[in-house]
């Protein structure tokens, strides 16, 4: 067993853990970052390949060898999901997400207060466990846009110190400065969603997101290649932590990034006192880091699993789990849509930057008045792929065709045909609120490769609250579909109530109870259990987040570590264009053009439809790396694995 000590280990080398690595590097501390995916460059996204990023999800975990197990509820067995949407490289999920940045809503941070106070303790469901934040807007504006400034955002400001701007976010909380960087360029259908919305009265206005419009700081600005959400970026436009931060901790020289690890233990002495963890390394080894800091920065369910494993006699529950708070009030967002599909016009969704384009923020929060209708909150509306992802084959596996067409023969290949290019998707990424008997924990029938159970979410979204939400906002959708001028407008079907793409937050809180404001709370947890609380995630949630909030929000919050107070200066350093006459083919093979010639028609308008072609295909496979082949833990003999799973459980045990 090999031993290494060091300052500070960082286990997830992500959203938090990347900012973190660089800050904690620029004091002056020793930090070892440990990573379970490979660490890639930007040459190697060059091969756009939907089959490759988007279905066969390389950027991602591969569910049979680190398999998440779900279930409605605990009277049933829970099973694999097929798909896990978070990242698997250093960089994590900012490699291949669709870079929404947004920032919360004032209300936000005090959604049950002020639902009471608006209309009274009983519009909360009974058995919601929703909770204030313990903090304010105002105490993370600065860190939002040190956020966007450094790591580079684009958009348009719609709330500049209280002076509302049309053409922005105009229900945004109020922001000291405008966006570094210009709104990204809208597409048609972009063009389309904004005029609809006017047309009814709401306030469009182009999704910010953290990809570079223009150049920005010795990196490149975006060729609107098409290829984005669920791929990195081959240009580096697209504000990862990959691009931005990892460099900045490399720089420092005090950084280190060991890749292909799975850590399985936060280990602690007798008082209690976190002082390392233990990880198997690429080649199966055992092995030990011991570090004066802990910090735990992987993906919620990786989190809460290490939480729960790391049992001891003092900590019979796992690390920071004396409440009882590990793995409850699990919340992830809800994702209603509806497709709508024109006669007389090109779309042309794939186009340009994917996920949510163009949005409205007038049914999202507390943005409007919830009296008489029976759910609180609200969501956001985009105009958006059918997927995410807008290529073909995404398209055909995602977008149920209309009432009366059939999903397959003939009709379907016409109807496919005919609207590849002629469609796009309304969503609304929808508030689920929390709930205690919604968790997570450890799975005792399914393992992982490692020999680790796996974890598994006991979640069902659809109650009263959240029923009544999602079809008063589908009902929405379908009014901006019309006033869009399509021709057909119809509902994607809602699903089994399972946990959606990757915005899953709660599982942790220090406490619960509400007698009084959260904010004037103690944050930290008992003595016994206080470094563990420190070194926690900041991307674990210790009250509520919202879930489609994501980007931004996951960047400026302040690490709750109570060592890098005297060392940091402040709180957030602890933290295609087809032409016109474009047509898909038989085998869904769609032709895609240059980015020049989209730069050229997206300034030129909807009238200006270059005619130019330079169809990408690389059927040849050529330069193409296999990174979930290349930088999977060896293949072990039965003697060697049966030999792990003992000496792992004997730690456990």
């Amino acid at each position: 067993m090999a031993t290494e000590k060091t300052d500070v280990v960082i286990v997830g080398v992500g959203a938090a853990g990347g900012i973190l690595a660089a800050e904690l590097g620029k004091a002056g501390m020793k930090v070892i970052g440990l990573e379970r995916g490979p660490r890639l460059k930007t040459a190697d996204f060059s091969p756009h390949d939907e089959l490759r990023y988007f279905q066969r999800q390389e950027l991602r975990p591969n569910p049979k060898r680190m398999p998440v197990t779900w279930r409605p509820n605990t009277s049933v067995r829970a099973n694999p999901l097929p798909i896990l949407n978070y990242g698997n490289q250093a960089g994590g999920g900012t490699v291949h997400y669709g870079t929404l940045s947004w920032r919360f809503h004032e209300d936000d941070f005090r959604a049950r207060s002020h639902t009471i106070e608006r209309y009274g303790a009983s519009s909360i469901p009974a058995d919601s466990s929703l909770a204030d934040w313990p903090m304010t807007y105002a105490d993370l504006e600065p860190f939002y846009d040190r956020a966007e400034y450094e790591l580079g955002v684009s958009g348009k400001a719609g709330n500049l110190q209280g002076r509302k701007i049309d053409g922005g976010n105009v229900f945004e909380a109020p922001r000291s400065r405008e966006y570094p960087l210009p709104a990204l360029l809208a597409d048609q259908s972009g063009v389309l969603f904004e005029a609809g919305a006017r047309k009814l009265g709401y306030h469009p206005f182009s999704s910010p997101r953290a990809i570079l419009s223009e150049p920005y700081k010795d990196r490149s600005g975006c060729t609107y290649c098409g290829f984005c959400q669920s791929f990195g970026c081959h240009v580096g436009a697209k504000s990862s932590i990959l691009v931005t931060k990892l460099p900045e901790a490399d720089a420092t020289g005090n950084f280190k990034l060991v890749t292909g690890t799975m850590c399985y233990r936060v280990n602690t002495d007798n008082s209690g006192r976190a002082t390392g963890v233990s990880y198997f390394g690429p080649d199966g080894s055992d092995n030990t880091i011991e570090a004066e800091m802990v910090i735990l920065t992987p993906f919620i369910y990786d989190n809460t699993r290490l939480l729960l494993l790391s049992k001891t006699e003092k900590f019979p529950n796992g690390l920071a789990n004396s409440s009882g708070q590990v793995g409850k009030h699990l919340m992830a967002h809800i994702g209603p849509r509806v497709f709508a599909t024109f006669d007389d016009r090109f779309v042309n969704i794939y186009m340009g930057p994917s996920a949510q384009k163009h949005s409205l923020d007038d049914f999202n929060a507390d943005n409007f008045d919830h009296g008489g209708l029976a759910f609180i909150r609200g969501g956001q509306v985009s105009v958006s792929p059918v997927d995410l992802e807008a290529g073909p084959i995404g398209a055909a596996m995602s977008m149920n065709p209309p009432p009366g067409t059939p999903r397959w023969g003939a009709a379907y290949r016409d109807f496919l045909a005919k609207y590849f290019t002629r469609h796009a998707a309304i969503v609304a990424q929808t508030e689920n609120l929390p709930y205690a008997d919604q968790t997570i924990d450890l799975d005792p029938g399914v393992r992982d490769q490692w020999g680790l159970p796996a974890p598994r979410l006991t979640y069902d979204w659809r109650r009263p609250n959240e029923l009544a939400r999602v079809e008063f906002l589908l009902q929405k959708l379908e009014g901006v579909g019309h006033a869009m001028g399509a021709a057909h407008v119809w509902r994607a079907p809602l699903g089994p109530g399972i946990p959606g793409a990757h915005h899953e937050g709660g599982t942790r809180r220090p406490e619960l109870g509400y007698s009084e404001p959260v904010r004037h709370r103690q944050l930290d947890l008992p003595l016994d259990e206080r470094v563990q609380s420190d070194a926690h995630d900041p991307g674990s949630h210790l009250h509520e987040r919202r879930c489609h909030r994501e980007s931004v929000q996951e960047k400026s919050r302040t690490a709750r570590v109570a060592w890098l107070r005297p060392l940091l200066q402040d709180p957030f350093s602890a933290y295609r264009l087809p032409d016109d006459r474009a047509a898909i083919s038989n085998n869904l093979f769609a032709r895609r053009c240059s980015a020049s010639n989209i730069r050229d028609t997206l300034r030129a308008g909807p009238q200006g439809i270059a005619d130019r072609r330079n169809p990408r295909h690389d059927s040849s496979g050529a330069n193409r790396r296999d990174t979930r082949r290349e930088f999977a833990p060896p293949r072990c003999d039965r003697r060697l694995r049966r030999r792990q799973r003992i000496l792992l459980q004997e730690k456990l045990d």
